[in-house]
């Protein structure tokens, strides 16, 4: 019989599972009993019985067999996925051209047109999606699952990397300006809703800042002009001692 959710902590018709990710599970799936059924565990997987079969007699997988074909290696692709997401998250996204630009710079080469959207098939825990102006999403983002999302990893960011309370800072700005910016087509996470993109835009644009540390500790608020050199009147009326 083939294996059981609950026996491997798995969804197997998680779409954000690539075929050869769930083929790795098959694998193991096998091995771990292989009195299995070849054609029931893949049918389980989703993944081709002929595959799986090749698979288990030790011929490598076609990306992993040509690697040295590939304009990136494997190694390489991972690493630009994660870069990928992580950008996303960050509300600076990538879009196909930029991608292929990055990955040109990597490999040291000019890459084909085509070479973004293969890209994209090859791994399928990235998506397409249009972008939203940043206070767009603003308006949208307060709800409870995106605030437990949050401190779900703010806590596993100070925890992995062991930050004190004296260096935790809570930053938020302003921007007074006119005109927004456009939207594109971007590549995120396939599990992330919603993507916004931070845009400068082109207009006069004064920003002020205030940032408070986890501490209590607070700085100054900070007004950032538009201008080559500083109007000495920008510091008139200000009993906060704003910079």
């Amino acid at each position: 019989m083939p294996p059981t959710e609950s026996a491997l902590d798995l969804d197997p018709f998680d779409d954000s599972l690539s075929q050869e990710e769930r083929m790795d599970h098959a694998i193991q799936a096998i091995k771990e009993n292989p009195k299995r059924s070849q054609c029931a565990v893949a049918k389980f997987y989703q993944v081709p019985r002929a595959t799986l079969g090749t698979r288990l007699k030790g011929v490598k997988p076609r990306a992993e067999a040509h690697e040295y074909q590939q304009n990136l290696s494997n190694a390489q692709e991972r690493v630009m996925v994660e870069w990928v997401k992580v950008r996303a998250r960050r509300g600076v996204p990538m879009s196909l051209a930029l991608l292929g630009s990055y990955a040109a710079h990597l490999c040291g080469r000019e890459l084909g047109a085509t070479w973004p959207r293969r890209f994209l098939d090859r791994h399928r825990d990235l998506k397409l999606k249009l972008t939203q102006s940043l206070e767009a999403c603003r308006a949208k983002a307060l709800n409870s699952k995106n605030v437990n999302d949050h401190f779900d990893l703010l806590e596993s960011v100070i925890a992995d990397y062991n930050i004190e309370l004296e260096h935790i800072w809570n930053m938020d700005e302003k921007g007074i300006q006119l005109g927004i910016g456009k939207r594109m087509t971007a590549l995120v996470d396939r599990d992330q809703k919603s993507v916004y993109s931070v845009q400068s835009g082109n207009r006069d644009l004064i920003t002020i800042v205030e940032a408070v540390s986890a501490t209590g500790r607070a700085l100054h608020s900070s007004f950032i002009h538009p201008g080559m050199k500083r109007d000495l009147r920008w510091a008139e009326n200000n009993p906060d001692n704003a910079r």
